[in-house]
């Protein structure tokens, strides 16, 4: 039940069968055209809503087609560029988006080898980016399209260096692992302390099994550290 629909005469008077019929008819496309409005109005509500979600991300989105133009950008993404939003879309990658010194890429930065696969040199920006890609297609118009997702990670790499750099120059050994045992990182004295020339070949070693002259002395050695969170000589 959607409303009401009520005619009014300056006097009464009956009706026939098929005037009923007619009225009954019209109320029912009057009926069918306000659900369609109704239910335009809520995919238009979802959209908004979905375009705030994707404004409000930190991260640059952008969504080409399968011939590499522009469908859609974030705000993020069209302030750094510096361009209004009609200005942008329906434009090919090649044409809207910067290069970042020493690349080369033609139909679009995350595509042609870019940073597609994970954290690297962004092509299209410079300094250091992460970027998960996925692909969709739109059921009515069969249109095939990408969607990249860049987050800036320059600061944070430049971070990572600023620990690595003491990290690696130290003379002391230093080591991070895992609590099963694992080494995720080592620098190149320690290594050598051990008899390796790559710190790489101690990632699949076994600490307790193969660095420890006795295995309890690793279960000694995390127990005491998992009492005072904190171990000296």
């Amino acid at each position: 039940m959607l409303g009401m629909i009520a005619l009014g005469t300056v006097r009464g008077r009956g009706y026939t069968s098929d005037e009923i019929r007619f009225f009954t008819s019209s109320a029912e496309h009057v009926g069918l055209g306000i659900e369609r409005l109704q239910l335009l109005q809520s995919v238009m509500r979802s959209q908004r809503n979905w375009v705030s979600v994707i404004d409000s991300l930190k991260d640059m989105v952008l969504v080409h087609d399968q011939d590499f133009r522009l469908i859609k950008l974030n705000r993020v993404m069209q302030q750094r560029l510096g361009r209004p939003y009609h200005e942008l879309v329906d434009q090919p990658c090649a044409k809207d988006l910067p290069r970042a010194l020493g690349t080369r890429w033609e139909r679009c930065p995350y595509c042609d080898g870019g940073a597609q696969a994970g954290q690297g040199a962004d092509p299209c920006f410079g300094g250091r980016s992460l970027v998960s890609s996925s692909y969709y297609e739109d059921a009515a118009s069969a249109v095939r399209a990408t969607v990249h997702v860049i987050h800036d990670g320059t600061d944070r790499y430049a971070s990572e260096e600023r620990y690595r750099r003491p990290f690696e120059q130290v003379k002391e050994g230093v080591f991070t692992s895992t609590p099963s045992g694992r080494i995720r990182d080592c620098n190149g004295a320690f290594a050598k302390m051990l008899g390796y020339e790559h710190r790489e070949e101690l990632f699949h070693l076994d600490i307790a099994r193969d660095l420890y002259s006795a295995s309890w002395q690793r279960e000694r050695f995390c127990q005491a550290f998992a009492e005072s969170n904190y171990l000296k000589n």
